[in-house]
């Protein structure tokens, strides 16, 4: 049994599961037993004990159990309520069922269970943390796996997602909880002590002792989640000798195993999935539809905020957009489309669902860095930004808000749950480069953000798209610079002369910009692309490299080489004292063929065995690589590695200065010289 199924089906019975047989549930469940209609009601779900899912059956018997005030069922339907499986979502009827369950369960796991998820996250009810994990923690006293599970994930990922400080008391319920959840032996549990052990959290780092952990619950339990992890720590030297071959090996175990690599996925399998059956009309009030202010309507500002996906061959990439118009216009970067086969966006619902819809690109002008896509699935009244059409550029200082989503699919374990993003700062600078018009942000972003809506918190309008960044070199004053198109660039675009020479139209009453529709194909509409090397600046979301040529190209054009071959290209990076360390980036390909592997590395020469462990340690903190000798040189070096079809540009900088920086530190410290 997997360890998923054992976390959801194992509070229903407790030590008493494993003397259970689903032809046994299933006859009980048809001779109206309501515990036994909701244990297969899950089953039909997750397709779980040789059922297929069935997400009809399910409903079904969720509410049979449900009507008996059953609160298994009770919790079971109101999970459905809350996911929207097999029904609209619906918060408010999610926390009656878990009241209910409350009431009826008379504080059994089941029932705190169900409340205590409630106040956590605030469903049908408003949040209230304290007593949310008040009532979890009395489910796991009484030894519930889920109300482990909620509770680890929530301090594990939550809690950051959340912005909210923790104190002594949070730590030690947590490391109670991991612990208590592992003494259980939830799978979910083990793999989070051993990833605690990696990253230092709670206790000391012991990247030894991870490695034991993680390796012995996924070998031991054939476990996807640890399996994966276990791959990264042999891919980089973790606790263990990098080795790429069982890295290989055991990311294919992970697979096998039902572990999904979201990095690696794109949002059309959701689109086909979301699209598969009508699951009814979405009724929401018509008076609140339109151009949508920060100011007036700010909790409605996510509404027409877009997580994109551009899709190209076997590469993706991800960034963010925002709504301009009801029928499904959309405002993004150029950067982020440009190249796309294949465009998909996700939208946030007003009932708090996502959906998926395909998109097309319009138009976009490459000099200016945007662009215009539309959804091309019926859509209509949907909610759009408020545009300041009034401004060519903003005011200096002006407080401003960045909404989109960073890092893309590295925030979630699941894509179409990625949340919206927000960070606050101010502007800082007009400038103009390249003859174009650049607001420099004092504000933090990141890989995603392009083409997120910057938003005024003056006026509530959005004033430009997120576009790039410039990365200052080691010693200078400035890490990394963000910078913005104001939107008079994207009213430039959508009243731009077309070939016929009439306009399109834009909207006299400051609310959203509208396109007129034409008979143009999708081709014709498009700006023809401008010269790749037009301008120097780093885009935020670039396009994963193709091929091993492709980064070899863009190391060239960064930093020079030294020396070259065809799997190694060796350059002198710039320290800030005028000094240069050998960076090595290397090309590996594992024994099997199965992945190809980009090495980041420097040298630090020959560490004597008794500094090992201090230099393993220093290393960790930096989050960076892992420590590997080579025998042709008999020195050791700092190596950081990733999948070849994961690199882009930005991915590639941060560990090469990382790495550069760190392995010329160690060679004062432990060497006592340069080791170049």
């Amino acid at each position: 049994m997997r360890d998923e199924d054992f976390i959801y089906l194992f509070d229903f019975f407790g030590d008493d599961f494993d003397s259970y047989s689903i032809g046994d549930c299933i006859s009980a469940a048809e001779n109206g037993s309501a515990k036994e209609q909701a244990f297969l009601a899950l089953c039909y779900r997750f397709g779980l004990e040789g059922l297929e899912e069935d997400s009809k059956k399910a409903v079904m018997l969720a509410k049979k159990s449900a009507k008996q005030n059953c609160p298994e069922g009770l919790k079971v339907l109101g999970d459905f309520y809350y996911d929207g499986y097999g029904m609209n979502s619906d918060n408010k009827k999610a926390f009656d069922c878990y009241q209910k369950a409350n009431k009826y369960g008379k504080e059994s796991r089941i029932a705190l269970l169900s409340l205590g998820k409630s106040y956590l996250y605030g469903i049908g009810i408003p949040c209230d943390r304290k007593k949310g994990i008040q009532l979890l923690w009395g489910a796991i006293g009484k030894k519930s796996c889920e109300a482990c599970i909620i509770i680890v994930h929530y301090y594990m990922h939550d809690i950051n997602d959340l912005d909210i400080e923790i104190d002594d008391n949070d730590k030690e319920l947590f490391w109670k909880t991991l612990n208590f959840g592992n003494d259980l032996g939830i799978l979910y549990c083990q793999t989070y002590l051993g990833i605690c052990y990696l990253k230092g959290i709670i206790v000391p780092e012991n990247p030894k002792k991870a490695f034991k952990i993680i390796k012995k619950t996924a070998i031991e339990n054939d476990y996807g989640m640890a399996y994966a992890i276990l791959a990264e720590l042999y891919a980089n030297g973790f606790g263990v000798r990098e080795n790429l071959s069982l890295a290989d090996e055991y990311m294919a175990k992970a697979k096998e195993n039902g572990y999904e690599d979201d990095s690696m996925k794109t949002l059309e399998d959701y689109y086909e999935e979301s699209n598969k059956e009508d699951v009814g009309e979405i009724i929401i009030n018509e008076n609140a539809k339109g151009a949508i202010n920060y100011k007036s309507n700010k909790n409605l500002v996510p509404n027409y905020i877009v997580f994109i996906e551009a899709i190209e061959e076997n590469r993706k990439g991800s960034g963010s957009g925002f709504i301009i118009d009801a029928q499904g216009y959309i405002a993004t970067c150029a950067h982020v489309v440009d190249t796309a086969e294949k465009i998909l966006v996700k939208v946030n619902e007003l009932d708090g669902s996502k959906k998926v819809y395909k998109a097309s690109l319009i138009k976009m002008n490459r000099k200016t860095d945007v662009a215009i896509i539309k959804i091309i699935d019926d859509v209509q009244n949907l909610f759009y930004a408020e545009i300041d059409n009034d401004r060519k550029q903003p005011d200096l200082e002006e407080e401003i808000s960045l909404y989109g989503y960073p890092m893309g699919y590295q925030l979630n374990d699941n894509v179409i749950d990625l949340n919206i993003s927000v960070t606050k700062g101010s502007v800082a600078s007009n400038q103009r480069k390249d003859g174009i018009r650049k607001t420099m942000l004092d504000i933090k972003a990141c890989h995603g953000n392009s083409g997120g809506p910057v938003v005024s918190r003056e006026n509530g309008k959005v004033i430009g798209l997120l576009s790039g960044s410039e990365i200052g070199n080691p010693g200078q004053n400035f890490d990394e610079v963000n910078y913005m198109i104001p939107v008079y660039y994207l009213n430039e675009l959508i009243t731009k002369t077309t070939d016929t020479g009439k306009k399109e139209e834009k909207k006299d009453n400051g609310e959203s910009a509208t396109l007129k529709k034409t008979k143009k194909s999708q081709n014709e509409e498009k700006v023809p692309k401008e010269n790749e090397n037009s301008s120097s600046d780093k885009v935020i979301a670039a396009q994963n490299f193709k091929t091993w040529a492709e980064v070899k190209r863009f190391l060239r054009n960064k930093y020079g080489t030294a020396e070259e071959n065809n799997d190694c290209l060796a350059f002198d990076f710039e320290l800030n004292d005028g000094r240069t360390q050998c960076v090595y980036i290397e090309l590996k390909t594992s024994e099997n063929n199965a992945s190809q592997w980009v090495c980041v590395s420097s040298c630090i020469g020959l560490i004597d065995e008794s500094e090992i462990n201090d230099v393993l340690a220093e290393i960790n903190d930096w989050c960076f690589g892992g420590l590997v000798f080579e025998k042709e040189f008999n020195k050791h070096f700092i190596r950081y590695s990733q999948l070849l079809c994961c690199t882009t540009e930005q991915s590639l900088i941060g560990p090469i200065e990382a790495i550069a920086i760190m392995a010329d530190e160690f060679e004062e410290k432990y060497i006592g010289g340069d080791q170049n």
